[in-house]
């Protein structure tokens, strides 16, 4: 079972995850406003963290086994990497079912 500060750091890091590409990329629909995007946004995060704390909480078994991984922490770390990349591509996958795309846009926007 994960700590508090592992869930914590955990919703971080997807939070900065999913609104990294900001600057550079948005999600758009060619037809919703601007609440259906929150909406889906929310819906999007929620459905990923979800997916990818089911999939986080199946690897610490096996990472806490003994003499399974020498280092535990670098297979934490490797698992935890591996979750959050899933993470976001589970969160892109959701954004284009609903209609959305990632479109480029300039950094000073």
């Amino acid at each position: 079972m994960k700590t508090s500060a592992e869930t914590a750091a955990f919703a971080i890091a997807l939070t900065f995850l999913t609104s990294a590409c900001s600057p550079s990329a948005r999600w758009e629909h060619p037809v919703l406003n601007e609440r259906y995007w929150s909406y889906d946004v929310d819906a999007c995060e929620g459905k990923a963290w979800s997916e990818a704390e089911r999939d986080l909480a199946f690897r610490q078994p096996i990472i806490n086994s003994p003499g399974k991984w020498p280092d535990r922490s670098l297979a934490r770390n490797m698992a935890r990497y591996s979750v959050q990349k899933e993470a976001e591509g589970l969160f892109a996958t959701c954004m284009k079912s609903r209609g959305y795309r990632l479109v480029k846009t300039n950094k000073e926007e």
